[in-house]
């Protein structure tokens, strides 16, 4: 009877020493994060730094912590960079992309406390499984080659004349985001929704060479004159695409005269897309549906037409040399050509 009476005295004990420990160890992480989202706001960038790393350890020392935390600093990065700030100090390209005859420069570093935030929040997501909030970040003329941001938010984020080459941003939202002049080259952008986009214009040409977007959402995004050379389109779709006829010089959205030789659109869902002047030599278009869509003057000369829907489609002056999978017969049938539409003699 004693023994079992000290046994339940020892483990109540234990008990209590536990909860008087946990107590003592939350107390000290709430002094340790409060102290260091302080210094988050010092001048010296030697002790942001110091403060971004201590959040770094609380977030591996305390788990449930990691979300707050990672939050924290998702809100740093978006607040700190250059084009964030008020002052007469805000870069010049913050206003627009760099034009043609401008000095500035394509990609500038992060500063050392922003890529150590952003580096450190990209890691958390692993703990957390969200992505980072970036949203209406301006990363203009950033180098950011490499980075991963697969599953952030970017939505009408300001990526101007930004070095994203070899990005992973699979299933990131850039709803509504800037993205002229930037490099995308040979970036990860599967299952991206870039609805509504800003991608590229004849002023600004967005480079996405060899690029992965397969089933992405490019609904009411603008492609044109982007350089889409080798890149993976397969699956792309627009959600709700608009059928309304525009007359030039109107540019619509879409991919008028774009650059898109040696594209792959496997499977892609563009009914009713402007694609006016694209050049889609030697694509593969096989299985995509171009229902209603518009191909004036574009050159589809060499590519894979098989199995693909062009019923409506406007090929008036396109060039149908050497196409695969579908005989000028029957692209007649569906399609709308007229004399300058060119096919194999």
């Amino acid at each position: 009877m004693f023994t079992g009476a000290g046994l339940v005295y020892t483990a109540r004990t234990w008990e209590t020493g536990q909860r008087t420990l946990e107590s003592q160890m939350q107390g000290q992480i709430t002094d340790r994060y409060s102290k260091a989202t302080e210094q988050l706001g010092s001048e010296m960038i030697e002790v942001r730094l110091g403060a971004i790393y201590a959040l770094e350890r609380i977030a591996r020392d305390s788990q449930r912590d990691s979300r707050t935390i990672q939050n924290v600093l998702a809100a740093f990065s978006r607040n700190r960079v250059p084009c964030a700030s008020n002052s007469s100090q805000r870069p010049a390209y913050c206003a627009s992309p760099k034009p043609s005859n401008a000095a500035y420069p394509y990609a500038s570093r992060l500063d050392a406390d922003i890529e150590a935030a952003l580096q450190i929040a990209v890691s958390l997501t692993a703990v957390t499984k969200i992505g980072l909030d970036l949203s209406k970040v301006q990363f203009q003329s950033s180098e950011l080659k490499g980075i991963n941001l697969s599953g952030a938010s970017m939505v009408e984020a300001k990526l101007s004349s930004a070095n994203l080459t070899k990005a992973h941003l699979v299933g990131a939202d850039l709803r509504r985001a800037v993205l002229y002049d930037a490099f995308f080259d040979g970036a990860n952008l599967s299952h991206a929704n870039l609805s509504g986009a800003f991608c590229s214009t004849q002023q600004y040409t967005t480079s996405f060479t060899y690029a992965s977007l397969r089933y992405a959402d490019v609904t009411d995004a603008q492609f044109s004159h982007a350089d889409l050379q080798g890149a993976d389109l397969t699956g792309i779709y627009m959600t709700h695409p608009d059928d309304k006829p525009l007359i030039p010089p109107v540019i619509p959205n879409g991919f008028v005269e774009a650059s898109m030789g040696d594209v792959r659109l496997v499977g892609a869902k563009l009914p009713g897309a402007y694609m006016w002047g694209a050049d889609l030599l030697a694509a593969d278009l096989s299985g995509a549906t171009l229902r209603d869509a518009h191909l004036r003057s574009a050159n589809l000369s060499l590519a894979n037409l098989a199995g693909t829907d062009l019923r409506g489609t406007d090929l008036r002056g396109a060039d149908l040399r050497g196409v695969k999978g579908i005989t000028p017969a029957e692209i007649r049938k569906v399609a709308i050509t007229d004399a300058s539409t060119k096919f194999d003699s």
